[in-house]
């Protein structure tokens, strides 16, 4: 073995070397826990911690009622887990325009009633509605914190139900979330029932498959396999529908039940139009006026006034719905490809312009029926609009090389602005 190598240092240097090294190892294990403290502290993703912000607190049963001073009254009710909210233009829930909105946290039900009967529902899985709408309870929450059982100012009362069995008997009547759950899919099976009979008139010579004779939808005198009116000018309660049914019955070319004509036979026992007619553009569907807002004539699913003077008794409001019905220039039906997009919708979509005009309008009206009506519309109904771009595309190819270009107006989707 060779000779081992000895270093003689003074003891002064030894003394710093160590000194150096202790120092140094110091300071590798702060940082190193540091960096596991910002690892525990910061790890977890911002939505996580979103998204389970009503989780860590914990929200006490209570019902809240709010008198607004344009007369529009909110109920909020959090019991055992379930959310709502009941939006009411009356201080009696059988009539009128009521909107009820429940949550369990996982699915969402807003449903419409007008005079005590559900006229709409939607029922399934809106994370980022849900959401919005339990924020709202959350400030609610807040406000109830307080070591008083009952909190009463001019326009808000707030009960805690925490020390309590039973919700009030008024809230108690329509807060059930399995039976509104249960009723909104019986009402979504029943419409795509009338719809699947509708697209398949006419298409069989099955009896059996055919709507019963003599058939007029209520409220009309002309929707059905024959017209029950009495005259050219008689209407039915829905004036603006039973107006497109009697225009689609005096088609000039058509074909009666049992005979020939054109070259063919109709064998089915009702008349049969040309394609013309049944594609007519329209703006609404058939049931088009079955949801009307009360007191307005064209506020709704299209109107029912006769004439363009005519008002409901909201006139400022449904003056607001009719300049946002007729005045707006760009507009795409249901089920219609218009500026290079489908609108897959069954309503109408309108151009954010016209959508944002209607919002202002209706925020200057400022009555508790038009903020119901922009509720509805712009949080439910038409939560998408459209703008038109301009872009040049190839108009003629010779290969693989474009040769023209041409400018064509294009239509954009967009998401309008909640109410």
């Amino acid at each position: 073995m060779g000779d081992l190598l000895v270093i003689n240092l003074p003891s002064s240097m030894w003394r710093n070397v160590h000194r150096m090294f202790s120092v140094n190892l110091r300071a590798y294990c702060c940082l190193m826990l540091l960096i596991s403290a910002s690892v525990m502290t910061f790890g977890e993703p911002e939505y996580h911690q979103r998204n389970h912000h009503h989780q860590k607190r914990r929200m006490n049963n209570f019902v809240s009622v709010n008198y607004l001073p344009n007369g529009q009254i909110e109920t909020r009710v959090h019991y055992n887990g379930i959310s709502a909210k009941e939006t009411s233009a009356s201080n009696r829930n059988d009539s009128g325009l009521t909107v009820r909105e429940l949550t369990d946290g996982r699915r969402f039900i807003h449903l419409v009633y007008e005079n005590g009967t559900l006229k709409d529902c939607n029922y399934g899985k809106r994370r980022q509605q849900i959401q919005s709408f339990l924020n709202i309870f959350d400030d609610s929450n807040r406000i109830e914190d307080t070591n008083n059982i009952t909190v009463s100012t001019s326009s808000l009362v707030i009960e805690n139900l925490d020390n309590k069995k039973l919700i009030p008997e008024n809230v108690r009547k329509w807060f059930n979330y399995p039976k509104l759950r249960k009723l909104c899919r019986k009402k979504k099976r029943h419409g795509k029932k009338k719809n699947v009979q509708r697209q398949s008139f006419g298409l069989s010579l099955d009896m059996k498959d055919q709507p019963k004779p003599l058939f007029v939808m209520p409220g009309t005198m002309w929707c059905g396999d024959r017209d029950i009116a009495p005259s050219y000018n008689a209407l039915g309660v829905f004036s603006e529908t039973d107006r497109c049914c009697r225009r689609h019955d005096f088609c000039q070319k058509n074909i009666h039940a049992f005979t020939r004509k054109y070259e063919l036979f109709n064998g089915r026992p009702f008349t049969v139009s040309h394609c013309y007619c049944d594609a007519r553009p329209k703006r609404d569907d058939i049931m088009g006026d079955l949801l009307r807002i009360p007191g307005t004539q064209w506020c709704g699913k299209g109107y029912s006034a006769t004439r363009y003077t005519q008002l409901g008794f909201f006139t400022k409001t449904d003056r607001c719905c009719r300049t946002h019905d007729l005045a707006c220039p760009f507009w795409i039906g249901g089920m219609e490809t218009k500026y290079g997009l489908h609108n897959f919708r069954a309503n109408t979509l309108m151009h954010c312009s016209c959508d944002e005009r209607f919002r202002a309008c209706l925020k200057m009206v400022g009555s508790s029926d038009a903020d119901i009506v922009g509720k509805i519309f712009f949080n439910w109904v038409q939560t998408k609009c459209f703008v038109i771009k301009r872009k040049r595309l190839c108009a003629e190819w010779e290969g693989t090389k474009c040769v023209k270009k041409q400018t064509v107006k294009k239509a954009v989707l967009r998401t309008n602005l909640p109410y």
